[in-house]
Parts: structure tokens; C-alpha cells; sequence
């Protein structure tokens, strides 16, 4: 994460080699472009940017949905 991006290349990179023949067996897949790497670097940055305009303003913890939804023991 030295160059910048908010996400771990290497482990996206081999979550995508390693995820590929189970969801589209035959498709010989072996490397990852950095263009897919920056796409998706875009992409979560545009998807935590959406979480934090569409959180509450209230308290100090930032929270998802799924986390704000589970009941308190």
C-alpha cells in the first residue's frame, strides 16, 4: 500500500487467481492487469466514500448497516 491505493494488491490479485476457476471453470486465468487493480481501487473508495455520506450523524463510531442492525447482548 506504499504507492497509494487502499487496497493490498497481492492479496486481491490472488483472491481473483485463486476465485476464478471455481466461478468460471475452463477460463485459464493466470494473471490480473494493473488497469483491473486500479478499477477496483476506485471502486471501494467510491463505495466507503457512499457509506460515510449515507451514515448518521450521531455518535463516534462509523458502523455499516449490518453491524448498526445486530442486537446488543
Amino acid at each position: 500500500m506504499a504507492n497509494g491505493t487502499l487496497i493490498c494488491e497481492s492479496h486481491v490479485k490472488n483472491y481473483i487467481l485463486r476465485r476464478s476457476p471455481e466461478i468460471r471453470p475452463g477460463w485459464p486465468l493466470t494473471r490480473v492487469s494493473q488497469t483491473a487493480l486500479d478499477d477496483i481501487d476506485a471502486y471501494m473508495r467510491n463505495y466507503i466514500d457512499g457509506l460515510i455520506k449515507s451514515h448518521p450523524s450521531v455518535g463516534k463510531t462509523f458502523a455499516t448497516r449490518t453491524q448498526s442492525r445486530k442486537k446488543k447482548d
